[in-house]
């Protein structure tokens, strides 16, 4: 076949023999990987959320697609280069009074030593009068580079006194290469 003569739409699907198909034509194509984390320690305050996350879902049919990401201390590792989505659903309690909280994503290109902060937007009510319950998502993406050096972690930012974060779903996503 002479390729420089094949105009658009004149090679129809069914043309192409199966065996013509194969992994390599066909890499990079797809999510090629999904994982997730869970955290249902309660905290308050300001600081990096490092305490008791885990792989393991708590519900039935979870999956996860391709290499996991890694966690140590509240900072993960990406199992690959390529363009990562990293998103979270995050739910809150607070108590009567004002209610603040701002979720803080930090992302690492030199393992760590030092974070570019991405902020979520900052969640705010004016005073309430009952415990009420809240949930926050936000999702960003990132160009993983160099899956040695490249490392993530979760902060909060302005948060108030009233305020309790209760559990977070932290969801990675490899969307394609880079």
């Amino acid at each position: 076949i002479v390729t420089g003569k094949i105009t658009d739409g004149t090679i129809a699907t069914a043309d192409i023999a199966d065996s013509a198909v194969t992994a390599v034509k066909t890499s990079g194509v797809g999510i090629s990987v999904v994982d997730q984390w869970y955290m249902n320690t309660p905290f308050s305050g300001n600081a990096d959320i490092t305490a008791n996350w885990t792989s393991t879902m708590p519900y039935t049919g979870y999956g996860v697609i391709g290499s996991a990401v890694t966690e140590s201390s509240g900072i993960f590792t990406f199992p690959s280069t390529g363009i990562w989505k990293v998103s979270h659903d995050t739910y809150i309690q607070f108590d009567a009074g004002d209610f603040v909280i701002q979720i803080i994503y930090n992302f690492s290109t030199d393992s760590g030593s030092s974070y570019d902060a991405q902020d979520a937007p900052l969640i705010g009510l004016g005073s309430v009068d009952t415990l009420t319950r809240m949930q926050h998502s936000f999702s960003a993406i990132y160009d993983v580079t160099n899956s040695s050096t490249a490392r993530f972690k979760m902060s909060t930012g302005s948060i108030s006194a009233q305020t309790t974060v209760k559990e977070i779903f932290l969801t990675f996503t490899r969307l394609g290469d880079t």
